[in-house]
């Protein structure tokens, strides 16, 4: 979702200056993060090591105990 603060647009850590057409600050880098492991669950739930025909949720672990998740369509 978008966020509007000081007059800038916020969307997933980039800010964006609408006045002047242009990105004025990068805040959400994760390039320091190193994966630990990757699931698969198609939406029954059921686990697998890679995605399978269909829609998939991929579970993203680092090394660092955070996780990520997003959908996959195949």
């Amino acid at each position: 979702a978008w966020v509007e603060e000081n007059g800038s647009i916020i969307y997933k850590g980039v800010m964006y200056d609408s006045a002047q057409s242009i990105i004025t600050d990068i805040s959400n880098i994760n390039g320091d993060k190193q994966v630990a492991g990757v699931r698969y669950y198609n939406i029954a739930g059921v686990e697998s090591t890679e995605p399978q025909q269909g829609v998939n949720i991929r579970v993203t672990t680092y090394t660092d105990g955070s996780s990520h998740t997003d959908k996959i369509i195949r």
